[in-house]
Parts: C-alpha cells; sequence; structure tokens
C-alpha cells in the first residue's frame, strides 16, 4: 500500500513539475513581444527641421536662447552647433548625406565639459531636447528619462519609455554627453 501511495505521489510530482515548465515558456513568449513593443517609434526628421522644432520649444517654454544655425560647424560627419561656452549641440545624421535639409537624424547630443558640469542649462537644454525629439514627451518624464540614463550610465545602457526615443548619458576623460537617440521603424 505504501509503495502504490509513493508512486501515485511520485506521478503527481512529475507531472506538476511538466505542466509548471510549460507555463513559465508560454508567460516568457508572451512577454517577447511586449518587450519588442516597448521602445516606440518617431517619424524620422532632417536635421535642419529638429533644430527649427527644438528652437520653437526652447522660444515657447523656457528663457534659454534658441540654437544659432550660424555656428554650425561639420566635423567627422557630424553637425556641431554651439550654445555656450564649452556646451555644444551635436547631430548625428543616420546615412551622412552631407546636408542639414537632406540627412535624417539618428541622434541629438549635448555635449559638455567638467567646467560646464554644474551649469543650469545643461538639465534644461536636456529635456527641451527630448522633448523637441517627441512632442508626447512632458518635462517630468523628460527629466525622468534624464535621472534613469544617470543610472545605467555605468552599464552603457540607456533608459526609454515607450515614446520613441532612448537617453543616454556618456562619460568620457575630458567631456560629458547627454545622447538622444531616435529610435526608427526599419
Amino acid at each position: 500500500m505504501k509503495k502504490i501511495l509513493f508512486s501515485l505521489l511520485a506521478i503527481i510530482c512529475a507531472f506538476s513539475l511538466v505542466g509548471c515548465g510549460s507555463k513559465e515558456e508560454k508567460k516568457e513568449e508572451t512577454q517577447e513581444p511586449e518587450k519588442q513593443n516597448t521602445i516606440g517609434y518617431v517619424d524620422e526628421v532632417t536635421v535642419d527641421s529638429l533644430i527649427d522644432i527644438l528652437n520653437q520649444v526652447i522660444t515657447d517654454t523656457s528663457g534659454l536662447g534658441p540654437i544659432d544655425k550660424e555656428t554650425l560647424k561639420v566635423n567627422d560627419g557630424r553637425y556641431w552647433y554651439t550654445i555656450d561656452s564649452d556646451i555644444y549641440l551635436i547631430v548625428v545624421p543616420l546615412n551622412e548625406q552631407k546636408d542639414v535639409k537632406e540627412d535624417i537624424v539618428e541622434s541629438v547630443r549635448l555635449y559638455f565639459t567638467d567646467k560646464t558640469l554644474e551649469d543650469p542649462q545643461i538639465p534644461a537644454y536636456t529635456r527641451l531636447l527630448i522633448e523637441a525629439n517627441n512632442k508626447e514627451i512632458t518635462s517630468e518624464e523628460a527629466q525622468t528619462l534624464i535621472d534613469e540614463a544617470k543610472k545605467v550610465a555605468e552599464d552603457k545602457a540607456t533608459s526609454n519609455n515607450g515614446k520613441g526615443i532612448s537617453v543616454g548619458y556618456a562619460i568620457a576623460s575630458n567631456h560629458y554627453e547627454y545622447q538622444v537617440i531616435r529610435n526608427y521603424k526599419k
């Protein structure tokens, strides 16, 4: 009798373990598509258009000065705009056409040095830069993206809230960058 009960108990345990394994597999399958859709996407925009959008956001919502298109310098296929001493806006194109009216933006970076690390313009321009890249993102959401980007910077990861852009924070030997990366459907 004990052998029969023990055998039945062993069979029930075996079926329970098999059933648990299949549920986990199904759960992973359903979670994977959700992860793929959480980054969101934005429409393509040219360098010149993004600078115009950013300047509109700056003038509408802050006391900061707009990006002066006359300060544009091209270096290694990237468009550099001077914001202030030791603060630059860098626009990285997807495929370099060498024309601000044609190049599609891959990412936009706020570049600054140790001298300007504590400058109050840095977080302000970064928030506005995030908002300009997707008008659905609020100032509070932009600040959350910035805070999260700083937390995951050591892992070389970015923050994302599912609205089409990712935000990174990079530290180099002589400068820092907030990076706003545009996510496009391929």
